[in-house]
């Protein structure tokens, strides 16, 4: 990963790499995205997509596969 950002109002981390986002939630709240993405709840194994924004839950860890 080449940046980290700690995400306001204490929110959690994202780290940012080319394609990819590993986000770490801290507490429940709407993430933004750009546009669509694939993404793998770490914790729970399940994937997914979003469009615009992803609802994180208090301490997911999620992987953002970003084009």
């Amino acid at each position: 990963m080449e940046e980290m950002w700690v995400l306001e109002h204490d929110n959690g981390v994202v780290w940012k790499g080319p394609g990819t986002e590993v986000l770490f939630a801290y507490k429940d709240f709407d993430y933004p995205t750009r546009g669509s993405v694939e993404i793998l709840d770490a914790i729970t194994n399940e994937p997914s997509n979003a469009q615009n924004r992803l609802s994180a839950k208090r301490m997911g860890i999620y992987l953002l596969k970003v084009g």
